[in-house]
């Protein structure tokens, strides 16, 4: 696994939510970027509540070091956070993700500034000094997003440099990588961003009103990922199934498939959109189970993937091994899950 960018088509259906939800549970070392081309500093607000200075960390110094001929992936954990756990990562959730108790510290629930966070320069793109393993530490990291508006046009000439630097960060570094995109604009997924990611996830509500957006916007980013040779890494996920709508009934209307669906849980969501308190008994385990399993499937796929271009590439040559390249080789749990007859949802 490498890269897997997160969007959506508008509204709040819950794209950081479910992107920082998967990064802190993820079963190895992450890295998210906030490249939400309308600034909200939703995590650092949200999640973290003021409580880190960044210092001046984020993708406004990469461009920085763009401009100054940096090779970015010498500075893509310069510009990171380490990001507190879950207070409510229990014990039984990271023997599910496969992680250990080890795996993110400090304490569980600490709403404190990390050492390596609170540095009194503001980390510049500096001159050399390639960033080592052994510096990303353990767990999730962050890296912030854009301060002003219109800083994402400007961030436009960097994704290419910016993508390259992330898959070879994710390729050396041990280290896998979450997009948050946040809603989709006229400009879409950056070409680059899209050709490097293994897996584009469209997060969605159930809801008509949610659906309807999605409709205006898939048959852009449909054309944008077979232009770039994507077209098999675009997937749903659905926040909050069956109000109204069911996963395979989401699934027939947009002829696409769903990866994964996410409970509606408002109060266990507010702990990672708003840093509120979490239960003492850690009783939030529905949202936290939910993108267990999801970045399972993530996993899983990319390893099927990788296994079956493995085998065609070793039987190139043998002219009775018929290998399909348009074929989708993921046949998952969830989309089994939404085999058999659906209603067609409304049209608007």
């Amino acid at each position: 696994m490498a890269i897997v960018t997160l969007v959506s088509a508008g509204g709040s259906p819950g794209v950081t939510t479910t992107a920082l939800g998967m990064a802190l549970l993820w079963p190895r070392n992450c890295l998210l970027v906030d490249a939400d081309p309308c600034p909200n500093q939703a995590v650092l607000a949200g999640y973290l509540q003021g409580s880190v200075d960044t210092n001046g960390r984020g993708l406004p110094w990469v461009a920085e070091a763009y401009r100054r001929a940096v090779p970015l992936e010498d500075v893509v954990f310069e510009q990171s956070l380490l990001l507190p756990p879950l207070p409510w990562r229990s014990s039984r959730t990271l023997r599910a993700s496969g992680a250990s108790s080890e795996d993110n510290n400090p304490e569980p629930g600490m709403r404190v500034s990390h050492a390596d966070n609170t540095s009194d320069t503001p980390a510049p793109a500096h001159a050399g000094g390639r960033a080592r393993r052994s510096e990303l530490g353990h767990g999730a990291r962050f890296v912030p997003g854009y301060t002003h508006p219109g800083a994402s046009g400007m961030f436009a000439p960097v994704w290419s440099a910016f993508a390259t630097a992330l898959a070879h960060v994710s390729e050396t570094q041990g280290c896998d990588v979450i997009v948050d995109l946040g809603r989709l604009g006229a400009d879409g997924v950056p070409r680059p961003l899209l050709q490097a990611s293994q897996q584009v996830l469209v997060v969605t509500r159930s809801s008509l009103r949610s659906l309807a957006r999605l409709r205006l916007q898939v048959a852009a980013l449909r054309e944008a990922a077979e232009h770039a040779g994507k077209a098999r890494s675009l997937s749903l996920v659905v926040v909050g199934p069956n109000l109204p709508y069911s996963v395979s009934e989401v699934s027939a209307q947009f002829s696409l498939p769903v990866l994964g669906d996410i409970p509606y849980v408002p109060t266990e969501a507010a702990v990672l959109s708003d840093g509120r308190a979490s239960s003492a008994r850690g009783n939030h385990t529905r949202l936290s189970s939910a993108y267990v399993r999801l970045a399972s499937q993530l996993r899983e796929q990319d390893a099927a993937w990788a296994s079956r271009l493995r085998t065609r590439d070793a039987h190139v040559n043998v002219p009775w091994l018929d290998v399909d390249e348009d074929a989708d080789p993921f046949l998952g749990v969830e989309q089994a899950r939404q085999a058999g007859p659906a209603r067609q949802v409304v049209s608007v």
